[in-house]
């Protein structure tokens, strides 16, 4: 459960410590998940179908109507405790927000056509279900996440909003070259749409579609990427639908990569899933899958597992 430190402001008032040292808001939050993953030619594995995590979020009021806001966010393996890449490497920055004129950030952050995968994904881009966001963005790990990076999130205007992120190329750090990702999202009612684009460097690029619609019992989904990577075109596309049962939701997925490049390499990808709600916070899942990558034999696995949101 997400708990307020605001809301020990009198304890600090009774122990004599400054009020405004604790007056703005933060929240810690986090997930736990772990599974049995286990494939027909592969050995039993204790995984996880998304990654562990907990984070900071931060708010306080300025003037006139705007705030500063920020975000830390670690992801950790819980088989074994080891993080998952830096400290805060899934999160790590501070922005700027207004309600008039939107939020602006400085950090490592989501890009807004990682947003679209995840968006419009029954798994969201969790699990042996689905390609994952790097996969579904052509194989690019470097369109997941931007370090060094300036992102702008416009105001709704009509249902339309608009999410652009720059990475910076840092003369000191040669790990991440300069890269755009912009996104524009409608939303009206039940439905739900975006168009991003993104450019990468050596001529690498992806165009990513998504589209959601939420009916009583079902909410159909599809989403499709087209690019260049590494001198050659590929394409993503996902079909797929979270269904409402008498208790929990069913998980639908095929995916498909198209591989223009001389190796030829397509991938389908067809799974079936369930969440069975323990409480608010926490599920038990499993997901089933069929995978085959070109003419090669199909593989078939199965994951089980617990997940606990806080």
């Amino acid at each position: 459960m997400k708990s307020n430190i605001g809301r020990f402001a009198l304890l600090a008032i009774a122990v004599g410590l400054p009020y405004q040292a604790l007056s703005q808001e933060v929240t810690l939050y986090g997930r736990l998940d772990v599974n049995i993953t286990k494939f027909r030619d592969s050995a039993l594995e204790l995984t996880q179908a998304s990654t562990s995590r907990w984070g900071l979020l931060g708010r306080s009021d300025l003037a006139a109507g705007w705030r500063t806001e920020f975000q830390l966010e670690s992801g950790f393996r819980s088989d074994t405790g080891a993080l998952s890449g830096g400290l805060f490497a899934r999160e790590s920055w501070l922005g700027l927000s207004h309600e008039t004129f939107g939020l602006f950030r400085l950090g490592r952050s989501l890009t807004p056509n990682q947003r679209v995968s995840v968006n419009y994904d029954p798994n969201n881009t969790d699990s042996i279900g689905t390609f994952g966001p790097s996969g579904l963005m052509l194989s690019q790990p470097a369109l997941s996440r931007f370090s060094n990076g300036v992102f702008y999130e416009t105001p709704k205007i009509g249902g339309f909003s608009v999410f652009a992120a720059y990475q910076l190329d840092e003369a000191n750090d040669k790990t991440d070259d300069s890269a755009t990702s912009v996104r524009l999202r409608f939303v009206t009612g039940e439905f739900d749409a975006s168009l991003a684009h993104a450019e990468l460097s050596a001529g690498n690029r992806v165009t990513s579609i998504g589209a959601n619609y939420r009916l009583p019992n079902v909410r159909p989904m599809v989403q499709w990427h087209s690019g260049r990577r590494n001198g050659e075109r590929r394409s993503h596309w996902l079909v797929g639908a979270v269904i409402a049962a008498p208790v929990g939701e069913v998980r639908v997925a095929r995916l498909a990569e198209n591989d223009r490049s001389p190796q030829s390499v397509d991938r389908r990808l067809a799974s079936l899933g369930y969440d069975y709600p323990l409480s608010k916070r926490s599920l038990i899942y499993a997901t089933i899958v069929r995978d085959r990558v070109s003419a090669a034999a199909a593989r078939h696995g199965m994951e089980f597992g617990l997940r606990h949101n806080f």
